[in-house]
């Protein structure tokens, strides 16, 4: 089973001939809560595929080195701490 998102805002912008689409969004999940993802799609024969997908967590910029520090082996050095 997937995780649900839902589409709180989006921005999509395609190419001058239209093969070609690329997108930011704003996604909403009851676990992870605001999400950000970003994308580019290519139509083939009529059809619109993925050619790439990111999705992120935002961190405050207050709470960065914390979770930095909680994922990165040896982060203390790294950032001076």
């Amino acid at each position: 089973k997937g995780w649900s998102y839902i589409v709180a805002k989006r921005h999509v912008s395609l190419s001058a001939e239209g093969a070609v689409a690329w997108f930011d969004e704003q996604l909403d999940n009851a676990i992870l809560g605001r999400t950000r993802g970003s994308g580019v799609l290519v139509k083939i024969r009529g059809d619109w595929k993925v050619a790439q997908y990111v999705l992120s967590i935002p961190i405050p910029n207050d709470l960065a080195k914390k979770v930095v520090s909680l994922i990165v082996p040896d982060a203390k050095e790294v950032l001076g701490r």
